[in-house]
């Protein structure tokens, strides 16, 4: 019999169904020849540190650096049951060959690889690779599977990205909150996403905002209105010409055509900007409704980094494109859509064909936005340019030519991509004539005003600028040569769960529409190591790991490289003393360490001491001043406000027990 193992459920059925008729049982399904299960997901990880030794348990700067000689897997809590049916069928006896079905991908071969070694499975393995969850995608996969050994580079590539994740964050993450006693998490992606955002907010903060000053000149021909402003700016209002003078001579009058192509095809990163842009999602919303999507069958893949299509998906596109019934495109120009040397997993989202079929009012509103954002692109990038010929007049005022003047106008000649692209985002498809001018054509002076402005700061960032900015961070240093599948920090995939981390971390937090950094993140970077917070090392990074997923560098180098820096900034770390236990709240009464103060709870820095204070007990907030209360003396003063499970009120003490845990001491009743 023949084993499949998929990455979720939904696509274990789907894969089923498309084999034949099955019968299910507790954790998979059995189609005739083949056996159909699935992982949840991830379901072996790294172990974590005190899984090696006990020395590693504790968080003490003597421990570090953490390198392990030999890597032990965990099975992530949770999953222990599913783990077990799959490592049964993987050892069963009439199980002879295994098909790995997990997503097409690093990430996607790392996942299964963990499962197959943790089962201590040695069997032969073949590969689904596929973009669609279509019958007929997985129908010609399953009849062209290709030999397991052909991604062991793939592999030695994710598991060198998962080890490498592991050594930075687990040792760097100890060496700043134990150095600067405050729970600093490290990480080689999130951090100098961190760094980004403290950037951005401490360059607003710092930004003088000053006024500056402009002339307006309103002016008529042929009844119609034209608006000069002034190139120049002046910073004092009594340096601007007052006498606005009678006339304005026209100095030069130039009409040229621009043209804008049409928009490349989503990946999963443009289609979480332009979700963001236009209906608020967040990236990690726009990913769980592609999911979706996908598990539904009416998207292709949806963590992909590419915007291009395979040469050999040509005939297919352009029957894809016919199908489609909502627009009509008169001239297909679908040539720019496709090149192979940019297509490296997976190609661009696109609609399916089943999707064209299919009754769509039951699929919720929100998986309907993201569907017809894929849907309308496919459109867009096979229309024509949109087209408008620019209008640019200059002109001096006759009586003070040191005055420039620049007017500005459009004339829409062809929407091209543009009529589609008004169908769900609000956009000016209107016209900005202005009359037709000469040089040296004067024109009466109807209106002259100076007019205040002020210079703007940067704008914070926001969902949609900061998934660009973390795009591209860093990639200046890619080697173009290179096959490279991830670009900037974080993956397509990863970095919406990143910037939703960084949230939970309380490095940032939505403003609105916006993202800030907080406090906290503002000390994190101005102590962290440059390296750790510059998006130059993860280009570094990606650069050798895609030469290992080539076969053409060694992950043990990699990996000996990155222990070798960990152990030079271990052994060298000296904390700013300045700036240690700056957020503490007081010393813990069992063992001495600092007690800092976190989103849900005040706790102790010694990772060995179990002391703690919630933040919130009983509905009622325990601010700082009563926890140092309750730290220095060994109780608070009455606190009014608390409710009990019932809904009754009730006023209190806390107070430390013998064993030093924090409880109740009721307030007594006057007699």
């Amino acid at each position: 019999m023949k084993l499949i193992i998929a990455e979720k459920p939904s696509v274990a059925k789907t894969i089923a169904k498309v084999i034949g008729s099955s019968r299910n049982y507790n954790g998979y399904l059995e189609c005739g020849n083949y056996i159909v299960t699935w992982c949840i997901g991830h379901l072996i990880s790294l172990a974590v540190p005190e899984d090696y030794c006990d020395s590693w348990a504790k968080w003490d700067l003597k421990t570090l650096p953490m390198i392990p000689d030999q890597w032990k897997l965990n099975i992530i809590p949770g999953t222990q049951k599913q783990f077990k049916v799959v490592k049964e069928l993987l050892n069963k006896q009439e199980v002879d060959e295994v098909i790995c079905a997990t997503d097409a991908g690093r990430e996607g071969e790392l996942i299964f690889r963990l499962v197959y070694i943790k089962a201590k499975c040695s069997k032969p393995v073949k590969r689904l690779w596929v973009s669609s969850l279509e019958d007929k995608a997985i129908k010609e996969g399953l009849e062209n599977l290709r030999d397991g050994s052909e991604f062991e580079s793939l592999y030695q590539s994710a598991m060198a990205r998962a080890k490498a994740d592991w050594l930075v964050g687990m040792n760097y993450t100890r060496l700043y909150t134990v150095g600067y006693s405050e729970k600093l998490t490290i990480g080689r992606v999130q951090t100098p996403t961190v760094s980004m955002v403290v950037e951005r907010d401490n360059a607003i903060k710092n930004f003088v905002r000053s006024k500056y000053y402009e002339v307006e000149v309103q002016t008529i021909k042929n009844n119609q209105e034209i608006i000069f402003n002034s190139i120049n700016q002046w910073e004092n209002k009594e340096d601007v010409p007052g006498d606005p003078g009678r006339q304005i001579i026209i100095t030069s009058y130039i009409e040229d055509q621009k043209k804008t192509s049409a928009p490349r095809l989503h990946d999963l990163t443009s289609l979480q900007k332009t979700a963001n842009q236009v209906y608020g999602f967040t990236a990690q919303q726009t990913l769980d409704y592609a999911q979706s999507l996908y598990e539904k069958k009416l998207i292709t893949y949806p963590r992909t980094d590419s915007r291009y299509l395979n040469e050999s998906m040509k005939s297919a596109t352009e029957e894809l494109i016919h199908l489609c019934p909502l627009y009509e495109i008169q001239d297909i120009k679908s040539n720019r859509l496709f090149d192979d040397s940019k297509v490296s997993d997976h190609h661009a989202l696109l609609p399916t064909r089943e999707s064209l079929k299919e009754d769509l009012h039951n699929v919720p509103s929100s998986e309907i936005k993201i569907y017809e954002l894929i849907y309308y692109r496919l459109l867009e990038s096979v229309s024509g340019d949109h087209v408008i010929r620019q209008q640019k007049a200059e002109a001096t005022v006759q009586e003070h030519p040191e005055i420039k003047l620049q007017a500005v106008g459009k004339i829409i000649e062809e929407e091209g991509f543009k009529a589609i692209e008004k169908l769900y985002r609000d956009i000016n498809l209107n016209n900005n004539r202005i009359a037709t001018l000469e040089e040296n054509e004067v024109l009466a002076i109807d209106e002259y005003s100076i007019v205040e402005k002020t210079k703007s700061p940067p704008k914070p960032y926001n969902e949609s600028t900061l998934l660009g900015a973390m795009e591209t961070a860093g990639t200046e240093d890619l080697d173009s040569s290179l096959d490279i599948e991830r670009k900037g920090l974080g993956t397509a995939a990863t970095r919406a769960s990143i910037i939703e981390k960084l949230i939970q971390s309380e490095y940032l937090v939505r403003d609105n529409k916006n993202l800030r950094s907080t406090d906290k993140a503002q000390r994190l970077i101005s102590i962290v190591d440059d390296r750790l917070k510059d998006p130059k090392t993860t280009a570094k990074w990606e650069n050798l790991l895609s030469l290992i997923s080539t076969g053409d560098y060694q992950a043990e180098d990699f990996l000996k490289n990155i222990t070798e820096e960990i152990s030079e900034h271990c052994i060298n770390f000296k904390p700013d003393s300045t700036l240690i236990r700056r957020n503490q709240i007081g010393t813990c009464p069992i063992c001495g360490n600092a007690v800092i103060k976190t989103k849900k709870v005040y706790f102790c820095t010694n990772r060995e001491c179990n002391f703690h204070v919630f933040t919130e007990m009983c509905r009622k907030s325990i601010d700082e001043a009563n926890v140092i209360k309750l730290l220095e003396n060994g109780e608070t003063g009455i606190i009014k406000g608390f409710v009990s499970k019932k809904g009754n009120k009730f006023n209190a003490k806390l107070k430390l027990n013998t064993d030093h845990e924090v409880v109740f001491d009721f307030e007594k009743k006057k007699q």
